[in-house]
């Protein structure tokens, strides 16, 4: 009951929430187009307007959180990251193209924190 009434100043973040779980790729491309759309999907809910572009899904990435960090620090939550690999580990083909997809699009935060 305190923590409604406190006087606390409650701040909002732009949440980038993306589950792999969900998603049950059979090949790196459909992998990378439901990365790619989640990507948009996260962009039209934050208000930010990213341009189709033959960029990778790192660099698209990158740019969702820069262009939402404009607004608050931005806080990403990943869930199974490893799914598109184990639902494939019997193709291991198919698992290693998925984990160069994901290799690309985790690329984005490894970069460090954005000022």
């Amino acid at each position: 009951q305190y923590i409604g009434s406190s006087d606390y100043n409650w701040e909002e973040y732009p949440v980038v929430f993306i589950s792999f779980a969900t998603m049950a790729p059979k090949s790196a491309e459909t992998l990378r187009h439901a990365l790619e759309e989640t990507i948009y999907d996260v962009a039209q809910r934050g208000g930010i307007s990213l341009k189709p572009s033959s960029a990778t899904l790192g660099t698209l990435f990158k740019a969702l959180i820069l262009a939402l960090a404009k607004k608050n620090k931005v806080v990403i939550l990943i869930d199974e990251y490893d799914a598109a690999i184990l639902k494939n580990i019997e193709n291991t083909d198919v698992a290693n193209e998925c984990r160069e997809v994901l290799s690309d699009f985790f690329s984005a935060l490894k970069d460090g924190t954005v000022d």
